[in-house]
């Protein structure tokens, strides 16, 4: 869309304002620059975006915050130039408020802090407005468009990155924007990445059988009751076993992107009530707004709910087993799409495999694709050196670690050359990162153990 890319132009006006104003205000002069706050583009109703803007009558500010966070889907190096010329300048890396993904968006994406830097004068933070913005009144984060993904470390309120609603990323893309389309209040995520198939690590038996749960799906959508009656009334259930980072999330995503379904991940916490029978109706209430919409449910990290039966000693454990078999029944009886994720498939209970259409497992990497996953992690671009291949080999065979650290290290390396304007990630640096990260879950297990 044109406004789109007028858009996208007057937020780089705006980088370049901001980053002459920290220049100024570090005594050096800034060629150029104009002293006024850069005017976003007048808006002539030319496309669904434009009106969008128009209609809904967005602010100066919220117009920013919006092309901020699509600024990234539209252009995935839109803000290399920006870090890349902080070399050259007395403007360091943390001031721009950007933060490293290495998982399910490879680049640089902009964070609440960002926002700070885009609002605000030199040394005056511009604070409460800025979270006055993400405050659930305000107009984009009311309706679902956008919001703060928060970090594991949570280290400050705006420290989280700008996420966009996949859906409201696949108006525009089908330019139609329609807010009653973006709006859900069920304890569910839905999940996104722009990653695709290339970056999923798995061993040819898991990706065949990947292939085949796809194409199963795509048959369940397109299935006529009148030509094919079972499959048209049949659900389809899958389970993805092995442990934490051996990619059991992303292929879950990509399955929802090749057939065409929006993947929710069940928040359990919310789910799950300690009230007796009070978790079958969220559930419902759930399963009835799935079916409804087509989506993919992903039960994810849900050893302990389809966990084998209890032996039943008091009321919980009698109605924890109902509700199983309640889910068990909902499965079979409703057209849902669900994904279960657990660490392995010993611990389910029995009906439940017995009624799956497809058990995948995952297994741990091996050190040819440990190595595979530190070079898939590290950024792709020419403003830092990655360690060479031989320095990786070695990392991997010598640290036997959960896969999933990997993108948490690697952001760590990224954003401390970064702040220090050092251009190459040292081996020293990834493993100082691999003792942090390493330390963390074993500080976050005992935490787990004493609650």
């Amino acid at each position: 869309m044109q406004s789109l890319k007028s858009e996208l132009q007057w937020l780089k006006h705006v980088m370049l304002y901001q980053i002459s104003i920290h220049l100024r205000s570090k005594g050096v002069k800034a060629v150029g620059m104009t002293d006024n706050f850069p005017s976003p583009p007048v808006l002539e109703h030319q496309d669904a975006f434009d009106s969008f803007v128009s209609e809904n009558k967005l602010s100066t500010e919220e117009r920013l915050l919006l092309i901020l966070g699509l600024s990234v889907h539209q252009q995935v190096d839109f803000f290399e130039p920006f870090i890349r010329d902080s070399f050259r300048k007395p403007i360091i890396y943390p001031d721009l408020g950007l933060s490293y993904q290495g998982s399910y968006h490879k680049g640089f994406i902009p964070t609440g802090e960002t926002v700070l830097f885009l609002l605000s004068k030199p040394d005056q933070p511009n604070m409460e407005f800025v979270e006055e913005l993400f405050n659930e009144s305000q107009f984009l984060i009311k309706h679902n468009i956008l919001w703060l993904e928060k970090r594991q470390d949570d280290l400050a309120p705006l420290s989280g990155y700008l996420a966009i609603n996949p859906l409201f990323l696949k108006q525009i893309e089908n330019k139609k924007i329609a807010l009653s389309g973006l709006f859900q209040e069920l304890p569910v995520q839905l999940l996104y990445s722009p990653l695709n198939d290339d970056e999923l690590v798995l061993d040819n038996h898991a990706r065949k059988q990947l292939q085949q749960l796809q194409s199963s799906i795509n048959q369940h959508r397109n299935a006529k009751p009148e030509k094919n009656e079972a499959l048209a009334e049949k659900g389809i259930l899958a389970v993805f076993a092995g442990d934490k980072g051996t990619g059991k999330t992303l292929a879950a995503i990509l399955t929802g992107k090749k057939t065409g379904h929006a993947l929710y991940r069940i928040d359990m916490s919310l789910v799950a009530s300690k009230y007796i029978g009070e978790t079958e109706k969220n559930l419902s209430q759930l399963f009835r707004a799935a079916e409804k919409n087509s989506w993919i449910l992903y039960f994810d990290e849900a050893d302990a709910l389809f966990g084998k039966r209890t032996n039943v000693k008091d009321a919980h454990d009698r109605y924890a087993n109902q509700e199983i078999s309640y889910l068990l029944q909902q499965i079979v009886k409703q057209k849902l799409i669900i994904i279960i994720s657990v660490s392995t498939k010993s611990i389910l209970d029995k009906e439940l495999l017995h009624r799956c259409d497809a058990v995948i497992h995952f297994q741990s990497p091996t050190t040819k694709v440990m190595y595979r996953l530190w070079k898939r992690a590290l950024p792709q671009s020419d403003i830092l050196n990655n360690p060479s291949d031989k320095v990786l080999q070695s990392i991997s065979k010598h640290f036997d670690i959960p896969a999933g650290i990997i993108p948490s290290v690697v952001q760590g390396c990224v954003e401390d050359c970064l702040k220090r304007k050092h251009i190459r990630i040292t081996s020293a640096q990834i493993i100082s990162g691999i003792q942090r990260e390493v330390k963390r879950l074993k500080e976050e297990s005992k935490h787990s153990i004493v609650k």
